[in-house]
């Protein structure tokens, strides 16, 4: 069976596919923060039982894992409109009141000045073309403002050659599915993971603040419709209507009692004074 390798875009729902695919290969090869050849080549060098790193390996990191991986291999990953994708990823990092947060609220930086400025996690840009810099596979190789038409072309070369199927946050239901039906998938069951509480929508920003963020992912609009007419292709090609009332069944049962489990953990955590699972 080919190695699957799931590219986890920030903000895109990868959080809530990669419980997925725990669940569909029994165990899984994280790999994360990996945006170099150099990096993934490292990382892919450690020794690891080579049947659990065979079934799937997912992460945040840029395209190349295949050259570490023996055998067979096939790409799956999840885009998102990169202008609400870079909006919902300033509102993350306020929520999550880390460091680049800090770094937020001490230089008073709206979403525009948090395009503008560039910061960077891990030595690559978040707000400038991500999804066209993991996909291509330069990652962090290329700085800020440097992103060409070449690493698009790259990235759509690798879709049709290496990809299974691309998703897309806004038909997530739909790409699970088709997931499904391209890797031999048993019916997934899922909840919504890691989202982003309290964020303003896309059309409550000036036009502004959004031409600030198209301009800084030109490359990221570009790959998005490409791959969305790819993605109506499978899907106008793929009778998914039995799948898709299966799945609304089993997610109907499965979501309530994820629900009282989460509730009955953080009373846990309170009472204990856990701050984390």
């Amino acid at each position: 069976m080919p190695t699957t390798i799931y590219i986890h875009i920030q903000k895109t729902g990868g959080t809530t596919l990669r419980s997925i695919l725990r669940h569909q290969y029994d165990v899984q090869y994280g790999a994360n923060e990996l945006y170099s050849p150099e990096e993934i080549g490292a990382y892919f060098e450690q020794p690891i039982e080579e049947d659990k790193r065979q079934k799937a390996v997912s992460g945040h990191m840029s395209f190349g894992a295949h050259q570490w991986v023996r055998g067979e291999t096939r790409y799956i990953t999840m885009l998102r409109d990169p202008v609400k994708r870079v909006i919902s990823y300033y509102y993350y990092l306020i929520e999550r009141g880390n460091k680049s947060c800090e770094y937020i609220e001490e230089n008073n930086l709206d979403v525009a000045d948090y395009v503008r400025d560039g910061l960077c996690w891990q030595g690559i840009p978040h707000t400038n073309n991500l999804q066209t810099r993991l996909l291509s596979g330069v990652g962090n190789t290329v700085p800020m403002g440097e992103c060409t038409d070449e690493m698009l072309q790259q990235a759509k070369q690798n879709i049709e050659e290496r990809f299974a199927v691309v998703g897309f946050t806004e038909a997530f239901d739909t790409s699970i599915l088709l997931m499904r039906r391209e890797l031999g998938w048993g019916l997934p069951t899922y909840w919504y993971q890691n989202k982003t509480s309290d964020r303003p929508r896309k059309e409550d920003f000036s036009s502004s603040t959004i031409n600030v963020i198209r301009r800084h992912n030109r490359l990221d609009l570009e790959l998005y419709s490409f791959c969305k007419e790819r993605f109506r292709r499978e899907v106008a090609s793929t009778d998914l209507s039995a799948d898709r009332r299966l799945l609304e069944i089993g997610n109907a049962a499965y979501e309530p009692t994820v629900n009282v489990y989460v509730r009955l953990r953080k009373a846990y955590n309170w009472i204990t004074g856990r701050e984390r699972w």
